[in-house]
C-alpha cells in the first residue's frame, strides 16, 4: 500500500481537526484562523495533486474504513473524476478564502462595535 492511498482519509480527518483548532485559535488572535485555513487548504491542494497523480498512474484508490470488507464495512473509493473534482473544489475554496479576507475583517470590526 502506497502512502498516497491514505491521503483521502487524511484530508477529511485533518479538515475536522483543523476546524476545531481554528475555533480555539480564534480566541487568541483574530488573524490566526485565516492563516491556518490558508495553510491547511494549501496542504490539501498539494495532497490532492498527489492523489490525482496516483489515480492516473496506478488506478483508483480503494480504502476500507474500519478494516471491514465492502459488503459489511465502508469503502472509500477515489477514481479519476473524484480526484479532478477534489482539485477543483479545493482551488475554489482557496480563491474564496483569499477573496473574503477583507470582508471578514470588516465584519469582525462591525460585530465588536455592537
Amino acid at each position: 500500500m502506497y502512502p498516497v492511498e491514505h491521503f483521502p482519509v487524511l484530508i477529511v480527518g485533518l479538515a475536522l481537526f483543523c476546524g476545531f483548532t481554528m475555533l480555539l485559535a480564534g480566541y487568541t488572535s483574530r488573524r490566526l484562523p485565516f492563516f491556518m485555513s490558508l495553510a491547511m487548504n494549501s496542504v490539501f491542494l498539494i495532497m490532492s495533486l498527489f492523489i490525482l497523480d496516483h489515480v492516473l498512474t496506478v488506478g483508483p484508490i480503494r480504502y476500507w474504513l474500519g478494516g471491514w470488507r465492502p459488503p459489511w464495512g465502508i469503502e472509500y473509493v477515489v477514481d479519476a473524476m473524484n480526484a479532478y473534482l477534489l482539485i477543483i473544489v479545493i482551488s475554489i475554496v482557496i480563491l474564496g478564502l483569499i477573496y473574503s479576507r477583507g470582508n471578514v475583517t470588516v465584519l469582525s470590526n462591525f460585530l465588536t462595535d455592537l
